[in-house]
């Protein structure tokens, strides 16, 4: 890859990481937009400030390795462009999504966060996290996210009062079985055993689960649908988000989730505007 380290971070041509494309794809919450026009995301404990320098990007964190990673530097992502630009339906995506890169998200983090985004917008979930956050938070700038231990302590009713609404009782049944050995065991499974693993969870449905699978565990023959998949890909005989996702997860194969991401933000700007 072209990425190199340097005395401000992370600095790689424009076109290898988009930052509105990456941050604004549906497959994170804790971004935020900076006066000065640049973005700054946490993960974890960890922080990080995007924005762009003539033809490059640059990441400017003091943990360059950790961030390598969590913007997923070891892919090579014109191999898979090349890859689904064979599909006639994916090239209006593809030549929209040039940049869009799938991060590798901390499984905890990622697990609350798509519990909490169920049935829900991303403008409430973003407050409902920072709540959350801010709960436990440090003393300035961005908090860091809550350990399980910490968000174990809380109970049906904090989660209430911190707008989880439906998802409290989720919040407070599923989070303290989000052991780092259970996460582990996730993703030592295949695909599929994996997903019905989630499922017995309280809150985690199948494009939960898969989300989960995509965004921390880049288990990437994944094909989370949603409102806009489903939009995108329905048909007189794929009519229920089931058999879009069965018909494309199959269709696309290994590259399945890469195609969701291009797909996804296609139609956010295509139809949401």
């Amino acid at each position: 890859m072209n990425e190199r380290i340097t005395e401000r971070g992370i600095v790689c041509p424009r076109e290898e990481l988009n930052i509105e494309r990456t941050l604004k794809c549906g497959q994170l919450f804790r971004f935020f937009n900076n006066a000065d026009g640049t973005y700054s995301v946490a993960s974890g404990n960890k922080t990080c400030k995007l924005y762009y320098d003539g033809d490059n990007t640059v990441i400017e964190t003091d943990e360059p390795e950790y961030f390598a990673r969590y913007f997923d530097f070891e892919t090579d992502y014109s191999r898979i462009m090349a890859e689904l630009s064979e599909f006639g339906e994916l090239r209006e995506a593809l030549a929209c999504g040039g940049g869009l890169r799938i991060l590798r998200q901390q499984p905890f983090e990622a697990t609350v966060s798509f519990i909490i985004s169920a049935n829900n917008n991303i403008k409430r979930i973003q407050g409902i996290i920072e709540r959350i956050c801010a709960r436990f938070g440090g003393e300035s700038g961005i908090a860091p996210f809550p350990s399980r231990e910490e968000l174990s302590t809380l109970s049906v009713e904090d989660f209430s009062a911190l707008g989880c609404g439906f998802r409290d009782r989720y919040l407070y049944n599923t989070v303290p079985l989000l052991t780092r050995e259970y996460l582990d065991a996730i993703e030592n499974m295949p695909q599929e055993f994996a997903k019905k693993e989630l499922c017995k969870l309280m809150g985690i449905g199948p494009k939960v689960a898969e989300c989960i699978l995509l965004f921390a565990y880049k288990k990437t023959a994944s094909y989370p649908v949603d409102t806009w998949i489903f939009k995108a890909g329905k048909t007189a005989e794929l009519d229920t988000p089931e058999k879009v996702h069965e018909y494309y997860s199959r269709r696309y194969g290994e590259n399945a989730g890469y195609a969701q991401q291009y797909v996804f933000y296609y139609n956010q700007q295509r139809i949401g505007g």
